[in-house]
């Protein structure tokens, strides 16, 4: 609800911008003086040939009463309508790219070797992040990957919370196809009981966290490549 709030609000401001600005300039919702009349008004007495024809014009310009015909507000409100509009479709977009990241079409059954191999692997950085095991990951993970897991645990850390997965078991693994043979890609089906606990709050603060948190069943995907015969993380799709 909040992200969809703050679309709204993002795409009602952007629309108060990109509009001309004609009214409201002071408040209590006063105009600038820039009408045909001195007074702010338009003529409506005057049948001379020129000024009827400045009038006419007047008028094919801003409307009656030398009010603008299109006002800020209308078009505010017809954008909001429209953004809203998009919003069911731009969150089912989203959703369903967010689905077919984790869950590719092309996947091919793992070769028991790799399997072995991803397995002690998958297990042993989970460990080491739940831990906080800095030498343990950068010796796992590319050093850009790696670089980008340490603030994470960094931003934790000042945030006195650690990431906790009790329960965590491999369910199904799977290759997803890829044209470069270098880079090994693992779709794994797992789950586990993942919450945060803190070390400056109480136990029954804690504790709370933990009774709230349940077994999920998660997947990602795994984007591995072969350094000196070894498997690095290069990426982990969620």
């Amino acid at each position: 609800m909040k992200k969809w709030f703050s679309t709204v609000s993002l795409s009602v401001l952007v629309m108060l911008l990109i509009c001309p600005v004609v009214a409201f300039a002071r408040a209590g919702g006063s105009t600038s003086g820039n009408n045909s009349g001195g007074n702010g008004g338009t003529s409506t007495g005057a049948y001379t040939s020129n000024t009827y024809d400045n009038s006419y014009d007047d008028y094919n310009r801003r409307g009656y009463y030398g009010r603008n015909y299109y006002s800020p507000i209308a078009m505010v409100v017809f954008g909001g309508i429209v953004v809203l509009s998009f919003v069911p479709v731009f969150l089912r977009t989203r959703k369903q790219y967010r689905f077919n990241r984790v869950h590719p079409n092309n996947v091919m059954s793992v070769s028991t070797d790799v399997q072995t191999e991803f397995e002690t692997l998958f297990y042993q950085v989970e460990t080491a992040w739940t831990t906080n095991d800095i030498q343990t990951l950068r010796g796992v993970m590319s050093s850009r990957y790696f670089r980008k897991q340490r603030r994470i645990l960094r931003r934790y850390a000042k945030k006195h919370k650690r990431d906790q997965l009790e329960g965590l078991v491999i369910l199904e693994l799977g290759q997803e196809r890829t044209k470069f043979s270098k880079k090994l890609k693992i779709v794994v089906t797992a789950q586990a009981r993942d919450y945060f606990q803190y070390d400056n709050q109480s136990a029954a603060y804690n504790q709370n966290l933990y009774d709230n948190a349940y077994i999920e069943r998660f997947t990602e995907v795994w984007e591995l490549c072969r350094v000196n015969q070894k498997l690095i993380v290069t990426s982990i799709r969620q």
